[in-house]
C-alpha cells in the first residue's frame, strides 16, 4: 500500500501525463482513472446515495459528482482551460477562483491543487452536500500546497456572494440539454461579479435544435465509437434538419433574463421530415479560446430530446417557440402554434 507522499505524487505525475506528454486517448482513458483511484485512497467518498435539490435544480450525490472525473475528456478540456486561463497570470500574483460544485475531488481544478501549475490561487468551493466538502477539505490538507487559500462554503450557491471581483468561474453543472441542473443559474448569478478580463469556463455552451433521425444517427455513432473515433461534424449533417440556434450560455446570458425566464427568439417551425426523424436539442462547450467539447465526446453533448407543447386547435402548425425556465425545475420549454 502507497504511503501518503507517494500517493500524491502519484496523482500529480499522473496529471502531468495527461497535460503535458503525447499520450493516445486510451492512456489518457487510463491515466485519470489512475488518478480516481489514487484520490479515493487518500480518504473515500461518503454521501446518502440521494440527489439534493436546491432552488437552482438537482444537487447529484457526492458520489456520482466524484464519477465526473472518470469522463475524461470532458477531464482533459477543462484542465486545459484552466491551464490556458491561468497563463494569463504572474505567478505572483492571487488569483481568485470560485468553484460552484466542486463536489468531493474538485474535478476541475485538480491541477492546481496537486501543483502541476504553481499560481497562488484563493478559492471558493460551493457545495450543496457537507459531506463533499469535508472530504474535498482533508484531500487540499493532504496535499500540503501552500499555494493555495481555500474556504468552503455549504448550501445554495446563490445565496452566496464574493466581496471580491472574480478572476476565474469554474462549474459544471449540467446534464445534456441544460436540463435540471443548475449551469445556466449559477453562471447568471456569478457573471455580475466577473471581473472585466476574467475567464468563465466554460465561456460558452451553445444549444441547436434540429430534427434528427436517430435510428441512422446512432447506428453511425456506434460505429465510430466501436472504432475508438468521434462522429465527423460533417457527417451529423447528413442525419439532421436544422430547425434554429436556440440558446447560448455565457457571461451575458443574464442580461436577459426575465422573471426566471430567458428566450429563445431564433426559432422558426419546419414540419417533421419523416417518423424517424426527433425534435432534439444538440449542445457544444466552448471551454475557453478555441478549447471545445464537442457534439458525443461526452454524455452531457448528446442529443436530448425535450417535449414540445402542442396547441389544442386543428389548425395547421406554423410557429415555434420558446423558452429556457430557471428555478427547481429548469429546463427548456418549447410550443408549436
Amino acid at each position: 500500500m502507497m504511503n501518503l507522499a507517494d500517493t500524491i505524487e502519484g496523482i500529480r505525475q499522473q496529471i502531468i501525463n495527461v497535460l503535458f506528454e503525447d499520450k493516445t486517448h486510451e492512456q489518457i482513458q487510463h491515466a485519470i482513472q489512475r488518478v480516481y483511484y489514487l484520490l479515493e485512497n487518500i480518504v473515500g467518498v461518503f454521501d446518502n446515495g440521494k440527489d439534493g435539490r436546491a432552488s437552482t435544480g438537482v444537487c447529484i450525490t457526492p458520489t456520482a459528482a466524484a464519477s465526473c472525473l472518470l469522463s475524461y475528456r470532458r477531464t482533459l478540456a477543462y484542465w486545459q482551460a484552466l491551464k490556458l486561463a491561468l497563463d494569463g497570470f504572474s505567478p505572483e500574483q492571487e488569483i481568485k477562483l470560485v468553484y460552484p460544485g466542486c463536489g468531493p475531488f474538485a474535478t476541475l481544478v485538480l491541477p492546481a491543487l496537486f501543483t502541476v501549475f504553481p499560481h497562488k490561487l484563493n478559492i471558493t468551493f460551493i457545495d450543496y452536500h457537507q459531506s463533499a466538502l469535508d472530504s474535498l477539505q482533508q484531500r487540499i490538507l493532504a496535499t500540503g500546497n501552500s499555494n493555495i487559500k481555500c474556504q468552503f462554503i455549504c448550501g445554495d450557491a446563490t445565496g452566496w456572494q464574493p466581496n471580491t471581483g472574480i478572476d476565474i468561474l469554474i462549474l459544471e453543472c449540467m446534464l445534456k440539454g441544460l436540463d435540471d441542473e443548475g449551469q445556466v443559474s449559477l453562471v447568471n448569478h456569478f457573471s455580475p461579479f466577473l471581473n472585466p478580463q476574467a475567464s468563465l469556463i466554460p465561456q460558452e455552451i451553445e444549444v441547436k435544435a434540429n430534427w434528427i433521425n436517430m435510428p441512422a444517427e446512432v447506428s453511425y455513432c456506434q460505429a465510430q465509437c466501436d472504432s475508438g473515433k468521434l462522429p465527423a461534424a460533417k457527417q451529423l449533417r447528413r442525419y439532421r434538419v436544422a430547425i434554429g440556434d436556440v440558446f447560448k450560455l455565457d457571461r451575458t446570458t443574464y442580461q436577459h433574463a426575465n422573471g426566471g425566464k430567458i428566450s429563445c427568439p431564433g426559432l422558426s417551425w419546419i414540419e417533421r421530415p419523416d417518423v424517424d426523424y426527433h425534435f432534439a436539442l444538440t449542445m457544444r462547450l466552448r471551454l475557453l479560446a478555441d478549447i471545445w467539447l464537442e457534439e458525443y465526446a461526452d454524455g452531457i453533448t448528446s442529443p436530448f430530446l425535450p417535449k414540445i407543447q402542442q396547441a389544442n386547435d386543428k389548425c395547421a402548425k406554423s410557429n415555434l417557440s420558446g423558452y429556457y425556465k430557471t428555478g427547481l425545475h429548469p429546463g427548456f420549454v418549447f410550443k408549436v402554434t
